[in-house]
């Protein structure tokens, strides 16, 4: 670590005269390293305890006392417990330190970073990695929230910052990682329903709820709504059940399709034979819809029906 950055207290009033240097001595501050700077003949000079230069515990330089001694009290002709910023003692002056150029200044006085929160060893160098008001303010990548980070004691999330955490979070409701639903808009005539025109009175048809469920999906409830009942043909009666492939009506069973109730719903739906139904490993969710036994589906002329299927992905 350089002199300058082990600098912890600054002498705000200027000494006049480098000889008098000798005549202050921080450490009657309680200051034991390099805690002390001061003006003195328009050169910053450094306090060196560490300096082996001095006679006594209390003396910033010997005194000069003969002519042939190696010390004097005038620190700008013998080295000594003060001394120069730099090795030439005239090349630090105080307009240096009033100045904004680039390497002087702040940078003149280091930064006292015993933390380690800076790579940079110069006031003017951590500055240029602090986060201005504008860059925190930013919606750009890696600005404004990513440059807090974020605090996951639960560890719910990959990512080390807002950014990346928000993205997952996006990225698991997108492939229905949480609370989600499906959704299916049927109408008299879909394609699924048209294709029992082939078939025999009675037939049913099978229409897919959108896609597949993930693996632990738990359903949570069905919805049929915004019924305009399914008439036409002389049907007399349209059922329908929601379940996958292996168990139609487990999910909803004998809904009526052909009257509806003052809600926009079947005017009956029964809740199933299992409402809270688990797909360890997912499952196509599928809409079974049968007309009375003398009719065919593809006889509708009218009727259509929204079917929500709300789950959850238990971890």
């Amino acid at each position: 670590m350089s002199d300058a950055a082990r600098i912890a207290l600054f002498l705000k009033e200027p000494v006049e005269a480098a000889s008098n240097l000798a005549s202050f001595d921080p450490k009657s501050l309680g200051v034991n390293l390099y805690g002390a700077m001061a003006i003195a003949g328009g050169v910053l000079w450094i306090f060196d305890p560490s300096s082996t230069t001095t006679a006594g515990a209390n003396c910033i330089v010997p005194a000069k006392t003969e002519a042939s001694d190696d010390y004097q009290s005038d620190p700008t002709t013998a080295p000594g417990r003060w001394k120069p910023s730099t090795a030439s003692a005239s090349s630090t002056i105080l307009a240096d330190l009033a100045s904004t150029d680039s390497g002087k200044g702040a940078s003149l006085v280091g930064i006292f970073d015993t933390a380690g929160r800076f790579t940079l060893t110069t006031v003017e160098g951590a500055l240029s990695e602090c986060a201005t008001t504008a860059e925190l303010a930013s919606t750009n990548l890696n600005k404004g929230a990513s440059l807090i980070a974020i605090r996951d004691a639960g560890n719910y999330t990959s990512q080390t910052n807002v950014e990346g955490a928000i993205q997952e979070l996006y990225s698991q409701v997108g492939t229905g990682t949480g609370r989600s639903k499906k959704r299916l808009t049927l109408a008299f005539d879909n394609a699924a329903l048209l294709a029992t025109s082939g078939g025999s009175n009675g037939d049913a048809a099978t229409v897919n709820i959108d896609t597949a469920l993930p693996n632990n999906a738990r359903v949570i409830g069905v919805d049929m709504h915004t019924l305009t009942p399914f008439t036409g043909g002389g049907v007399t009666t349209v059922t329908a059940h929601v379940g996958s492939s292996g168990d139609i009506d487990a999910l909803a069973k004998n809904a009526d399709l052909l009257t509806a109730a003052v809600d926009g719903g079947p005017s009956a739906m029964a809740p199933g034979i299992r409402p809270n139904k688990f797909f360890a490993s997912g499952g196509q969710l599928i809409l079974t819809i049968a007309p009375d036994g003398s009719h065919k589906l593809s006889d509708l002329t009218a009727g259509s029906v929204i079917i929500d299927v709300l789950y959850e992905v238990l971890p």
